[in-house]
C-alpha cells in the first residue's frame, strides 16, 4: 500500500513566474500560502518570498526611477508647454466671467476639475511647488514652469507658446525677475 504524501516539488518550477513584475507577486503569495498551510514545504515558502521580493525590488525601483530621473523629467518638459497653452485659455475665461485675473491657480481648479494646473515635470510629493508658477500682476499675469532642475527663474523654463506672450490678446508677460 503507497502512503500519500503531500509534497509541493511540483510547484517548484513555477517559481519562475515570480520573475514577471506583479504576476510573481500573486505567485509568490499563492506558493508561500501553500507553503505554509497545504505543503508545509521550506523550499516552496523560499521560492515564493523571492518572487515576491523580486517584483517589491523592481516596483520600488520604478517608482524612485520615475520619481527621482532628470531624464524622467526631460522627457516630461514636452508636455509643459501644450498644458500652460490650455492653462492660459482657462485664464483668459476666468477673466472673461470674473472681470480680473485668479489670484493662484487653485481658483480655477474651483470652477472646473479639468483645469489641469500642476506641471508635469514636478510631480514629486516631496515637492511643495507642484504647479506651474503663476503670479498675477494687476491687469497682466506670468505662467512658467520652473523646467527640469525645478528651480525658477533661470535659463531652463519653460513659457506658454511664444505668440501667446506679450500680445494684446492675453494678459500673459514673461517674468522679468
Amino acid at each position: 500500500m503507497a502512503t500519500n504524501t503531500l509534497s509541493g516539488k511540483h510547484l517548484y518550477s513555477r517559481g519562475w513566474f515570480g520573475l514577471i513584475p506583479l504576476i510573481g507577486g500573486f505567485v509568490g503569495l499563492t506558493m508561500i500560502l501553500l507553503g505554509v498551510f497545504k505543503y508545509k514545504d521550506k523550499k516552496l515558502i523560499l521560492i515564493g518570498s523571492a518572487a515576491l521580493l523580486f517584483t517589491v525590488v523592481f516596483y520600488s525601483s520604478m517608482y524612485f526611477y520615475f520619481e527621482r530621473s532628470k531624464l524622467f523629467r526631460e522627457n516630461f518638459s514636452t508636455f509643459c508647454q501644450p498644458y500652460m497653452n490650455e492653462l492660459v485659455k482657462s485664464i483668459e475665461f476666468y477673466k472673461t466671467e470674473n472681470g480680473h485675473y485668479p489670484d493662484s491657480l487653485d481658483e480655477l481648479t474651483k470652477s472646473s476639475n479639468l483645469v489641469r494646473i500642476d506641471d508635469p515635470i514636478s510631480q514629486s510629493k516631496a515637492d511643495n511647488k507642484r504647479q506651474f508658477y503663476y503670479k498675477r500682476l494687476g491687469d497682466k499675469y506670468t505662467l512658467f514652469s520652473s523646467g527640469v532642475d525645478r528651480i525658477p527663474y533661470n535659463s531652463d523654463d519653460i513659457f506658454p507658446s511664444p505668440n501667446l506672450l506679450d500680445n494684446d490678446k492675453t494678459g500673459l508677460v514673461k517674468p522679468t525677475d
